[in-house]
């Protein structure tokens, strides 16, 4: 292995695929709620979760300043966003956002992740 070939393995970083629910300026569905730019109020969400039946996991530990919650797979998101409660998403005109996101920017949270966006590249966007 060359000088330059070690150095590179040295400080590669590994990286994360994230989803996120969001808004078109990139505002989560909380923080959309809370602009009232998408038509509906914080509560709004809590009571698309019951009446289907979803539990709110808390986080484990404290979240970093900045740090935004997403789901670390399709499937993850999913399971807190059924079939239903995306076409109600859909309806309040909310997307499918993945981003890259450097291993060391993501912190596992119980049924969620939490992560760094100042350090997020956006891959695509996607009907929810």
């Amino acid at each position: 292995m060359t000088d330059n070939t070690a150095k590179s393995a040295k400080t590669a970083k590994s990286y994360r695929v994230v989803y996120r629910i969001e808004n078109e300026t990139g505002s989560g569905l909380f923080q959309a709620a809370l602009e009232k730019k998408n038509g509906y109020e914080p509560w709004d969400v809590v009571l698309l979760h019951e009446m289907y039946g979803m539990e709110w996991p808390m986080p484990v530990g404290p979240i970093p300043r900045y740090y935004i919650f997403g789901f670390d797979s399709k499937e993850q998101l999913s399971e807190w966003f059924p079939e239903e409660t995306r076409a109600q998403l859909r309806a309040w005109g909310l997307n499918i956002n993945a981003y890259e996101v450097p291993e060391t920017d993501v912190i596992d949270e119980v049924g969620q992740v939490i992560f760094n966006p100042m350090f997020a590249k956006r891959l695509e966007n996607q009907n929810v």
